[in-house]
């Protein structure tokens, strides 16, 4: 009996998951093949799309090393108008990295306003930090002579922080606007660590002490009391006469003259 009905039980099992099956195809079936159907267009799709992206990605970094050669084989113009097209194409890394070197060239060729426009260009578009804060530093290397203490300090915030790998040329440059301002407090709290910190590079500690020997000298010119400058002339000096000495007056009375006073007759 109890075999039976264990076999009974499980017919109605399967015949409820049956009919519930049916219910829900019944429902949603129309549903469920849109939604496969979707699915299999989305895996396509994205092949197809990946797939492009690939051919793109090999035809800019074939255009890319093009556009190298003839940078190193001397041809500045040509290689400035691959870099420009590559850079103006779609976003990519190689369209960074396309613009990152245009700057490059353009500094090579002297064209400082050119080569900013193209740093800070790679700035907004790169998606890597180390990147993004690289082409930050050199724009704003550039622009250092032009700019005041104030917007220096602000484009260089963040990448003077402790945890930035840029931070050690990022005081540096910190450093010089500094002492180019005149500020000398600012440089020197800058600069001093900067010199004496071993984590940073043999170069900048180098540069760094350099411009704190700048500061102290200047501090000590400005503590120093003004000193009197006398105008020097051709002619020699004049020196003072004595003042004549004067006669001393006789103790006694004026003694006669010689051969005595004349007779009279």
């Amino acid at each position: 009996m109890a075999t039976e009905r264990d076999s009974l039980l499980r017919e109605v099992d399967a015949e409820l998951r049956r009919d519930q099956l049916q219910m829900i195809w019944d429902q949603y079936g129309t549903y469920i093949i849109g939604a496969v159907a979707a699915l299999l267009v989305g895996v396509g799709g994205y092949k197809w799309w990946d797939g492009r992206r690939t051919a793109a990605a090999e035809a800019a970094g074939q255009r890319f090393e093009q556009a190298l050669n003839l940078a190193e084989a001397g041809k500045a113009d040509e290689a400035l108008k691959a870099f420009a097209a590559i850079a103006g194409g779609t976003r990519s890394n190689y369209a960074v990295l396309a613009q990152l070197a245009l700057a490059g060239q353009s500094v090579k060729a002297g064209k400082v306003d050119d080569a900013v426009t193209a740093y800070e260009a790679a700035a907004s578009r790169a998606d890597d930090a180390l990147i993004k804060d690289y082409a930050r530093l050199q724009s704003t290397s550039l622009k250092i002579d032009t700019i005041d203490f104030t917007e220096a300090q602000n484009r260089l915030n963040d990448l003077i922080a402790d945890k930035n790998p840029w931070r050690y040329m990022a005081r540096e440059l910190l450093g010089v606007a500094a002492v180019r301002a005149g500020r000398m407090d600012e440089a020197r709290n800058t600069l001093a660590p900067l010199s004496a910190d071993p984590r940073a590079p043999a170069a900048v500690r180098e540069r760094a002490g350099a411009l704190m020997n700048m500061v102290v000298a200047a501090e000590l010119e400005r503590s120093a009391p003004a000193k009197i400058e006398f105008e020097k002339t051709d002619s020699p000096a004049v020196q003072p006469q004595a003042a004549p000495a004067k006669a001393e007056p006789s103790r006694g009375k004026a003694a006669p003259p010689k051969g005595g006073a004349a007779k009279g007759k």
